[in-house]
C-alpha cells in the first residue's frame, strides 16, 4: 500500500546462469513492456533461451512476432502448463509478497521497488551488476554477502 491507495508494483524479470537477476519495473504487464524488457536484455546478452510461463503477454501476437524477428539471438521456452511449481521463479514471487509487500505501507511507490531490492533477513542490498562500459546498472546480483546465506546458495528474492 503506498499512501493509503493500494498501488501495483509490476516487474518483470530473469535469472542467468551467473545467478545475477535482471529486472525491469513496468506500469503495466503487456505485450509492449514484455518486448521493452526483452530488448533491454538483448543490449546484455548477444543470445539467449528465455524460459516463460503461459502469461498472456509472454503468448501474445505481438510477442510472437518479436521473438520471429529475432530468432537468430533469443528462443522461448515454455514451462508446462498450470505447474508454478516448475518455476522458481514463482516461489521467489510468493516470498516477496509474503516478507516484504503484504501488510506494509510505503510513502511512495519508489520506496516499494527499493525496500525489494533488499535482503528479507538482513537488509542488506543486493549487489548490482554494472555494464562495464557505461557503468549503468543492468542487473542485482540475489546472493548478497550475508552471513545467512549458505554457500553455494544460488539465488534468494524476499
Amino acid at each position: 500500500m503506498v499512501n493509503g491507495y493500494t498501488q501495483k508494483v509490476n516487474v518483470f524479470g530473469t535469472y542467468d546462469q551467473y545467478h545475477r537477476f535482471h529486472h525491469m519495473f513496468a506500469e503495466r504487464q503487456n505485450s509492449d513492456s514484455f518486448i521493452e524488457f526483452l530488448d533491454y536484455l538483448l543490449k546484455i546478452y548477444i543470445k539467449m533461451i528465455l524460459v516463460v510461463d503461459g502469461a498472456a503477454w509472454h503468448r501474445s501476437k505481438k510477442s510472437n512476432e518479436f521473438f520471429e524477428e529475432h530468432e537468430n539471438r533469443i528462443q522461448r521456452v515454455f514451462f508446462p502448463g498450470y505447474s508454478p511449481e516448475t518455476n522458481p521463479t514463482e516461489e521467489c514471487w510468493k516470498q516477496t509478497r509474503r516478507e516484504v509487500t503484504t501488510n506494509t505501507m510505503f510513502n511512495e511507490k519508489e520506496e516499494m521497488e527499493k525496500e525489494l531490492m533488499k535482503c528479507e533477513v538482513c537488509g542488506k542490498p543486493f549487489i548490482p551488476v554494472k555494464d562495464e562500459i557505461s557503468g549503468k546498472v543492468t542487473g542485482h546480483i540475489f546472493k548478497p554477502d550475508c552471513e545467512h546465506y549458505p554457500k553455494g546458495a544460488r539465488f534468494s528474492v524476499g
